[in-house]
């Protein structure tokens, strides 16, 4: 049976609005959201593969692109992850990438100060102007020296480090138990990069005074003497050893599972409890007040500004320490392990207070019967003597009355 010939009706064109009209369409900046953005954006950044989620990856055929960067080879070998090439790189995506990765794709966060010299060593036999030819004023080669000139630098690297690329949030309130240990374990694991033992500042300190050569003997030496300095101090604001000491000495124990024995659970909380963050807003302060202390006019306007930035930095040091005591305590109310203990231990007291009425009540009702044993035996030690009395006096009274009859 022959198909039917398709109908064709035309319409009218839509009536846009010239590109000269003034009154033309509102413009409205929309936010990117959604699985399949945050896929486009991977993808974009060369975080995941077009094939991350199709079975031609699960089968292990594109596992090898999760490698990590190896140190040695930049990148380059059978299966692991291509390096970046900024030179050919356009603006925004440059734009999304931390320092680390325009040193190095797959730098770790916490790499030692040699693993960053090296890196910088390569990104300039890569993009130093001799040998791409693009002038000392290229932003390539810009951008990669201002990355090791803040991460060479400890505390430049420390205030870097506390901003980048860092989620911030906590789980709602009211976790149920089943979802507890899924939402409750990554953020613990998230917010330890701020603890005490991994300090940029401190690792640079270590590596330098591991380190072999003139350039590290002399920093060291420096830094030991601060360090010397400051472990005075250090041990009168602590109050010789305190609690506070232990976020510092290593990392927690583990926040296991359901079967974590309490000691361990305990242990846990009481380092998060008294956790010391190493987390410095100076740069975020600088940011957030626009003062630049280079560019101030005179002494007195640097002054200001430096109080002001330090004046937000303070505040945002308290805002940190309230949102991880805020996180500690959400964690601690729905903790199952913790909820159990706590009802064990108000049944336990239910019963030593159930205890304590029913011995009570045990020893008042020994004391009455023993009050009353008492005036008991004294009433019959009464009648006895009553009895007694009458058969003294009851014979001559006998007498009496005969001797009045006859």
């Amino acid at each position: 049976m022959p198909h039917p010939e398709p109908i064709v009706t035309f319409v009218s064109g839509l009536d846009w609005p010239a590109d000269d009209d003034d009154d033309g369409l509102e413009e409205t900046v929309i936010q990117c959201a959604g699985k399949s953005y945050l896929a486009y954006e991977s993808r974009l950044l060369g975080r995941r593969d077009f094939l991350h989620t199709s079975s031609f990856y699960q089968n292990g055929a594109a596992s090898a692109a999760a490698t990590p960067v190896d140190s040695d080879d930049g990148g380059k070998g059978g299966g692991k992850k291509k390096e970046y090439d900024l030179l050919t790189m356009s603006e925004r995506k440059l734009s999304k990438l931390n320092y680390y990765q325009v040193l190095q794709r797959g730098l770790p966060m916490h790499s030692s100060a040699e693993d960053i010299r090296k890196a910088y060593h390569r990104a300039c036999l890569k993009y130093h102007p001799d040998k791409t030819g693009r002038g000392e004023e290229d932003e390539v080669f810009l951008m990669v020296k201002a990355a090791f000139d803040t991460l060479s630098d400890p505390m430049k690297r420390r205030s870097y480090d506390s901003t980048v690329d860092f989620d911030e949030s906590i789980p709602r309130e009211g976790v149920s138990e089943e979802e507890f240990f899924m939402e409750y374990g990554p953020v613990f694991e998230r917010n330890l990069r701020f603890a005490s033992f991994n300090d940029p500042a401190r690792q640079s300190a270590s590596g330098g005074a591991g380190g072999d050569g003139g350039e590290g003997a002399a920093p060291a030496k420096k830094k030991g003497k601060k360090k010397k300095k400051n472990r005075g101090g250090g041990n009168a604001n602590d109050g010789g050893g305190g609690p506070s000491a232990s976020s510092s000495t290593g990392p927690p124990p583990a926040f296991g599972d359901d079967s974590t024995p309490l000691s361990q659970v305990h242990a846990f909380y009481d380092f998060w409890i008294h956790f010391d963050s190493w987390r410095d807003f100076s740069l975020k302060a600088e940011k957030e007040t626009e003062h630049d202390l280079e560019s101030a006019d005179c002494r007195e306007e640097k002054r200001w500004m430096k109080q002001e930035i330090d004046r937000k930095m303070k505040k945002m040091k308290r805002d940190e320490m309230a949102r991880v005591n805020l996180m500690v305590e959400r964690a601690m109310a729905a903790d199952p392990r913790l909820r159990r203990e706590k009802e064990r231990l108000a049944l336990e007291k239910k019963q030593k207070e159930e205890a304590k009425k029913q011995a009570e009540k045990e020893k008042a009702k020994k004391e009455r019967e023993e009050r009353e044993r008492l005036q008991a035996e004294l009433d019959k030690k009464k009648a006895e003597e009553g009895r007694l009395i009458f058969a003294v006096f009851c014979p001559l009274s006998m007498v009496q009355m005969r001797t009045e009859i006859f």
